[in-house]
């Protein structure tokens, strides 16, 4: 009988060893899953702080980035702006230029004209001045008579040089004429004849008053006081 119960004790023990071993075992399995799952989740903590730090200088450098872009937008658009002020500034002045020497063009086209016209009437007034010298010496002196009172009416008409016989034209031959073509004039040596306002001498020739005339191409005016 005894020997049955210390079987029974020895079975005892190895079993309630077992026990406690399996309970210790399950204990370490248990601290260790612990373990393990802080450490997951320190590891998983370490690496969301790393994800976001990591996000977060990403999005620091896409805002960067961004700044960078907008702000070399606003320079090519401060070049674009300088390059069309230029550009306007190039064809102001190039429209200015155009209308100045549009405007000097027209001054020399107009002077030009001025020229010509002037050479042109030169040209008229010496070839008259030709004509008329040419006639005074064959037909007569063109010659305008007036009287300063204004009883008779003015008589133009050409007066020779010289007479029938060569001898030259006076102031007195003159007045002769006025006395054959002013009805009721008074005689020769009552007459005043006045040119250019100058009391002209009796015999003063005509030929010298015609070729002291500034202008050959005009009558001589002359004034008769009667």
């Amino acid at each position: 009988g005894r020997e049955d119960e210390s079987g029974v004790t020895a079975m005892k023990m190895p079993l309630t060893t077992m026990v406690v071993a399996g309970f210790v075992l399950g204990l370490l399995i248990a601290l260790l899953w612990v373990y393990l799952s802080r450490g997951e989740k320190g590891k998983k903590g370490k690496k969301d702080v790393e994800v976001e730090e990591a996000r977060s200088m990403l999005e620091e450098i896409s805002q960067r980035e961004k700044e960078k872009r907008m702000q070399l937008e606003k320079e090519l658009e401060a070049l674009r702006e300088l390059k069309r002020r230029k550009a306007e500034e190039i064809e102001n002045l190039s429209r200015v230029r155009e209308e100045e020497e549009m405007k000097v063009r027209e001054r020399q086209e107009e002077a030009k004209l001025i020229a010509d016209r002037k050479r042109d009437e030169e040209r008229e007034k010496v070839e008259r001045e030709k004509q008329e010298i040419r006639k005074a010496f064959e037909k007569g002196v063109l010659c305008i008579f007036k009287d300063i009172k204004g009883e008779h009416p003015d008589v133009t008409l050409r007066v020779p040089m010289v007479d029938s016989v060569g001898n030259a034209t006076t102031v007195e031959h003159m007045k002769s004429r006025i006395k054959a073509v002013w009805e009721g004039s008074p005689s020769e040596e009552r007459q005043r004849i006045v040119l250019h306002g100058r009391l002209l001498d009796s015999s003063v020739k005509l030929r010298e008053l015609y070729q002291q005339q500034e202008r050959r191409d005009q009558p001589l005016a002359f004034h008769v006081i009667v």
